[in-house]
Formats: structure tokens, sequence, C-alpha cells
């Protein structure tokens, strides 16, 4: 019990950096999307990146200052369609959760910066 705890107390804190990140050092947003992006794309490590961003974006969805540098984020993350089309099913997972729904303003902001990505 204690070590799944920690395991999921490690991953909460990596989305949570990001969010600094982007926060403090608004200049590395393309890097970091990068990063980010290539995490979702690796076979190792998809499912684990997609499920961290799932729980950065339902932070932020509280957080406007987060939701923010968020919706900065996702637009870099949406380059290609593949991405797009990845990021609205976790925003559509998110929002039909039965027993925790995304705040529906928040998932409409975080859709409108997913498809500015198809507009870059």
């Amino acid at each position: 019990m204690g070590a799944a705890r920690g395991a999921r107390a490690r991953r909460a804190r990596g989305p949570a950096l990001l969010v600094a990140l982007l926060a403090t050092r608004p200049d590395l947003a393309s890097e970091l999307a990068a990063l980010v992006r290539h995490a979702l794309t690796t076979a190792r490590s998809g499912e684990a990146a997609l499920e961290a961003l799932g729980g950065m974006l339902r932070r932020a969805a509280k957080d406007p200052e987060a939701l923010e540098h968020v919706c900065v984020l996702l637009p870099l993350l949406a380059a290609e369609r593949r991405d797009r089309d990845r990021l609205r099913g976790l925003l559509n997972e998110l929002v039909r959760d039965r027993d925790r729904p995304l705040d529906r303003s928040a998932a409409r902001r975080m859709w409108d910066a997913v498809t500015e990505g198809a507009n870059r």
C-alpha cells in the first residue's frame, strides 16, 4: 500500500513540475511540449504519460492560473492529427468520467486549445 501511494505521489509531481516550468520559463514551452509529445508517442511510456497528462488536466481545471499554462501547452502538443485525436479522446474520457467528471467550462477551453494546434 505504501509503495503504491509513493508511486502516485511521484507521478503527480511530474505534471506539477511541468506546469511550474511553463509558469516560470514560458520560453521553454516548445521544448517541454516536444518532450511530452515524445513520451506520449513512445510505446514504453505512452500509457503512463497519457495518465499523467490526464491528471495534470484535472488539476488545471480547478486552478485558473494552471489552466492558462496548460492551454498554452496543448496547441504545441496537438501538432499532428493523431496528436489532436489522442488529446480529444483524453478530454472526452475526462468529461465523461462518472465519478470525477472534468469541469465542462475548463474542458471547453482545453478543447479549443487543442483545436488551435491544427491551425499552427
